[in-house]
């Protein structure tokens, strides 16, 4: 088990993982890997997790005991309204996306303030003939993307965020066999294009 902590994150990002060795000698810790869930992506127990449930109180005790007095100081900062869902840092910062969902949540964290926010599907075909036959996105799967500033040349002079595909991790099938992708599939280093154009956000 290991602390992970970003150095261009707050403490209160930090995470604990498990990592795996090839032996058990103790002088390899440093050479091992973290264990990953099932989609590739480190298995953690969140800062949040571990500062406001209960389940790991005897976790918090172990920290304090190995002396990470600064990352125990942030957790007392963290608010109890804050939630375990996904939390951004930084705008480039990486998450996982599942088609399937409606709607997608976050919680926005800066130096100086911590703000909840939800953006919808940029995946809903809202073409009344398409939403007789499916309310819902017309995929399924999981992908990594990330937000970023908008250079393309419709967007100039204005504040536009775009969603660019990192990974496919899960993979993207339609819901219905004979969709017309009107509603593009997803591809690795693409923008999301949402009705043949790309989706931004302002």
């Amino acid at each position: 088990m290991v602390l992970h902590l970003n150095p261009r994150l707050p403490l209160f990002s930090g995470q604990i993982r498990f990592r795996v060795t090839l032996c058990n000698d103790p002088a390899q810790f440093e050479n091992g890997f973290d264990l990953s869930d099932p989609h590739g992506q480190p298995w953690c127990i969140n800062a949040v997790q571990i500062a406001h449930s209960s389940s790991f109180a005897s976790l918090k005790e172990q920290l304090d005991r190995d002396g990470y007095t600064e990352f125990m100081q942030a957790l007392s900062t963290i608010p109890k309204t804050m939630n375990s869902r996904r939390k951004l840092f930084y705008l480039e910062q990486p998450f996982v996306m599942d088609l399937s969902h409606h709607k997608h949540y976050f919680t926005s964290i800066s130096p100086d303030r911590i703000r909840e926010g939800l953006i919808s599907s940029p995946f809903l075909d809202t073409r009344v003939r398409q939403k007789a036959i499916n309310k819902g996105p017309p995929y399924t799967g999981q992908i990594v993307v990330r937000f970023e500033r908008s250079t393309l040349p419709e967007h100039a002079g204005g504040n536009f965020v775009v969603i660019r595909v990192l990974k496919i991790l899960d993979p993207v099938k339609p819901v219905d066999p004979h969709y017309d992708n009107f509603i593009e599939v997803p591809r690795v280093g693409g923008l999301i294009l949402n009705s043949k154009k790309t989706s931004a956000l302002v």
